[in-house]
């Protein structure tokens, strides 16, 4: 997960959305154990706790991400939780809130549910080193937003990258933009194949801390589709990304769950950027591995 910032483009309007079917049949993790055979906390200063009560949550526990009060800048002076083994295509999903910043101004935090390959070898030979990623994220100063990111390479010595994403604002139902990029701040325009549902339904009140939600994606070596479970049961597709095979990532992968501070990562339309001053936590009611 990348720090760049989106462009806002408006789109048309239709919905699609669905009965939600069964989940894939890997393992799930509920978090109301003491540890877990699937994770494990990647070393920070911060905090993981499982087994942590928690109203709204399917079985009343949670495991809790905790990002404490003013940390260094970036994932690795977060709170991370990862895989012990790499996997690669199937359905991924979590029942989840993101980091809530209520009552703090303008801090820069950033919520992650994604895939991401530690292999940056340079398999596809376009120069850039690979970057498999595959992500859903929110910035807690403004929770209605969620950001659906499609990684295949990147260079932190350059800033070249190649990435496919969408913005959606979930109260509104308005999606905000669906680009391709090769750099930060760039927007093009993807193809029609790239760029369904053209819209989605609004979600009254949505707010990514503070109401627990099932997000999910479903990975195959030609197809990433999103999609969240709205309060009424129904699997409502976010983006059913059938672009060209080469901007899918290939590489098996960890997938983890994490809050950390971000200086330079705004939301749209207004800068915030702050260090939080006190403790900022996301609770996971579970993950489901494929």
């Amino acid at each position: 997960m990348r720090i760049g910032p989106p462009l806002a483009v408006a789109c048309s309007v239709v919905l699609l959305a669905t009965a939600s079917p069964a989940l894939a049949a890997g393992p799930r993790e509920n978090w109301a154990g003491a540890t877990s055979q699937y994770f494990q906390k990647v070393p920070s200063a911060n905090e993981f706790t499982t087994r942590v009560p928690s109203s709204g949550s399917d079985d009343g526990f949670t495991g809790r991400l905790r990002l404490k009060a003013r940390p260094g800048v970036g994932p690795d002076a977060g709170i991370q939780i990862a895989t012990t083994a790499s996997r690669q295509y199937g359905e991924y999903g979590t029942r989840m809130k993101a980091a809530n910043c209520a009552g703090q101004d303008r801090v820069g935090v950033i919520t992650g549910a994604f895939t991401y390959s530690g292999d940056h070898s340079d398999s596809n030979g376009n120069g850039v080193p690979d970057n498999g990623e595959i992500d859903i994220e929110w910035l807690c100063a403004q929770p209605e937003v969620i950001y659906l990111t499609v990684w295949t390479d990147y260079s932190d010595a350059t800033g070249s990258l190649r990435k496919v994403s969408r913005v959606i604002d979930l109260r509104a139902g308005r999606i905000l933009s669906t680009c391709f990029s090769t750099y930060f701040g760039e927007c093009v325009p993807v193809s029609a194949a790239e760029n369904a549902p053209t819209s989605v339904p609004a979600i009254s009140g949505y707010d990514s801390g503070t109401e627990f939600f099932e997000y999910g994606f479903n990975w195959t070596p030609s197809v990433v589709t999103y999609y969240l479970v709205n309060r009424g049961g129904q699997r409502v597709t976010l983006w059913d990304y059938r672009g060209p095979a080469q901007r899918i990532p290939t590489k098996p992968a960890p997938f983890l769950q994490n809050v950390w501070h971000s200086n330079n990562w705004d939301p749209i339309g207004f800068e915030a950027r702050n260090q939080p001053t006190a403790d900022v936590d996301s609770f996971v009611d579970w993950t489901q591995l494929p």
